[in-house]
């Protein structure tokens, strides 16, 4: 990552430090770390003040770091003293007032630092660097959209090579290995597909489960392209016969997503985007079976704010990168969900996922 990019990322936290009036910080959520270093590791801490910002590391990293967070000053932890000492030392440089990420921290390493280092006025906070991380700059899109074209294509491949009896297990493995061999560097979250009942479930994963011909079918994955993630869902019936029934509920989820999808623009609030799309569904009468969030925002983490729901007090700005994927579960029959990834733009959106929309594969 740029020095001038994460120069810019950390000027901004400091200014937002005086504006909140505390201190300094430490980060320890790993996607917040990395988007303010460019460090890679899976463990440390970023201790950012007004005026520092440094990065405590233990031996394991201190190469890493020398390579991909240069501009941070590097506070080396001894493995041979006790941790809460080290920070202990190192804490009181950021200055009397000091948050730290609520939604991150454990209750007992809540208990660890306050028992270890005095004198500190600890401040809980939520969603600190989140937001600014809320909208993605040109680098981060193209990110993006690097990882939703791998998983677009992955899709299309598997489509083309199902059969009658693959198991619904063997195909999530066939796309995460179709995605890892075509440029994925690791997967956005674990790859689901559900058929027949089993889509009924909106959080079900590949079971042992033969696919079958009518079967209602989902399919739910995404990328990860440098630190970067995608998501897409695409629903459809396997092989002969098309069920009428399905067809009509396939057609109101599609036409739910494509009213919240026109309606997408800056300045719109997020919870009225999901109110477009459900009180679509609702009219149809399948209100009930439309049991979660509309969309959700997705970056370094697969689920980042904005939230896309009835509940969201995001107002939609250009550069957010969120889903829409409206769904209906229908216990004993199945489901159909069908998600696109996309940018919010000045003048609109832009769709980044591609993969073909079939109401039936065969």
């Amino acid at each position: 990552m740029s020095t001038s990019r994460i120069e810019k990322r950390l000027s901004a936290l400091q200014e937002k430090l005086t504006q909140e009036s505390l201190d300094g910080i430490v980060i320890s959520q790993p996607e917040n770390r990395y988007y303010l270093s460019g460090f890679s590791g899976n463990s440390g801490l970023l201790l950012i003040s007004r005026d520092r910002a440094a990065i405590f590391v233990d031996g394991r990293y201190w190469e890493q770091v020398s390579e991909e967070s240069p501009q941070l000053e590097l506070i080396r932890q001894n493995r041979t003293e006790a941790y809460a000492t080290q920070l202990a030392r190192v804490i009181p440089m950021l200055g009397r007032v000091v948050g730290f990420e609520a939604n991150h921290i454990t209750v007992a390493q809540q208990q660890d630092w306050l028992q270890a280092i005095t004198g500190i006025d600890w401040q809980p906070t939520r969603d600190f660097v989140e937001a600014l991380r809320i909208a993605k700059d040109a680098d981060e899109i193209e990110k993006i959209q690097t990882a939703a074209h791998i998983t677009d294509e992955a899709v299309q491949s598997a489509l083309e090579t199902m059969h009658p009896g693959l198991i619904e297990s063997t195909l999530s493995w066939q796309l995460e290995r179709w995605m890892r061999e075509h440029g994925a560097d690791e997967m956005a979250f674990q790859v689901s597909v559900a058929s027949g009942a089993n889509s009924a479930k909106p959080h079900a994963h590949g079971s042992a489960r033969p696919l079958q011909p009518g079967d209602p079918v989902w399919i739910d994955l995404g990328a990860k392209k440098a630190h970067y993630c995608s998501d897409m869902t695409r629903a459809f019936t396997f092989g002969e016969p098309l069920m009428r029934y399905y067809q009509k509920v396939w057609e109101i989820v599609l036409q739910a997503q494509k009213k919240a999808l026109a309606a997408i623009q800056p300045g719109i609030p997020a919870a009225e985007i999901d109110r477009i799309a459900r009180d679509w569904i609702a009219q149809a009468g399948f209100g009930d079976a439309f049991n979660h969030a509309l969309g959700h925002g997705v970056g370094l983490a697969i689920h980042e704010a904005p939230l896309i729901s009835p509940r969201s007090t995001a107002v939609l700005q250009p550069g957010m990168v969120i889903t829409i994927e409206p769904g209906i579960y229908l216990p004993g029959w199945g489901g159909i969900r069908i998600e696109d990834l996309l940018v919010v733009r000045e003048n609109g959106s832009e769709v980044l996922s591609h993969a073909e929309k079939r109401l039936q594969w065969t």
